[in-house]
């Protein structure tokens, strides 16, 4: 049997034009991470449960390790094995973190780091790099929510549709019934 001692790693960084306070109520509760990322709940204490809904039958759940409001959030997902659609192995927890940074003039810095130990397996760096490139749609919903929307709530809704013309057109069409935001 082989043992996980293969580091995998990610850290993505992405500058936010909030103050801490507001990033963490983005980051750190069910209604926050639900209006930018995924449906999700979370008991914002350390040991508390954080569940992840990433489609009509598929979930992630975890716990919370690190709780350091409005800083540091840190949870583990006990089997990314399940997560990559792999049989249960031998991996460690998966292990996200999390951290705001204040900035001058209101704004702050998010980092996300997320770690585990592996086999080598060639599915666990595809499920590293895949994670990474996943995060990056993210934290742009993420800086929209916080410019435009922050402290409401949000029903996630995905939809997609190829047109021939560039994304600005695209996106003003889109939100031009939203009237004006605040």
């Amino acid at each position: 049997m082989t043992t996980p001692d293969v580091p995998h790693r990610i850290e993505l960084t992405c500058e936010l034009p909030a103050p801490p306070e507001q990033v963490w109520e983005a980051i750190a509760t069910g209604a926050g991470l639900t209006s930018w990322f995924l449906p999700t709940e979370i008991e914002g204490r350390p040991g508390g449960r954080i569940v992840t809904y990433m489609g009509e039958s598929d979930s992630s759940a975890g716990e919370v390790t690190g709780w350091d409001p409005p800083r540091r959030l840190e949870y583990v997902e006990p089997d990314w094995a399940d997560l990559a659609d792999r049989e249960p192995g031998p991996v460690t927890p998966l292990v996200t973190e999390f951290l705001v940074e204040a900035r001058s003039g209101g704004s702050s810095v998010l980092r996300v780091v997320s770690s585990a130990f592996g086999t080598g397996a060639d599915w666990e760096q595809e499920f590293f790099d895949g994670m990474e490139e996943g995060w990056l749609p993210f934290f742009a919903h993420l800086e929209l929510y916080l410019r435009d929307f922050a402290g409401r709530a949000a029903t996630a809704v995905q939809a997609a549709r190829t047109v021939g013309t560039t994304a600005a057109p695209t996106w003003a069409a889109m939100v031009a019934d939203l009237g004006p935001l605040e």
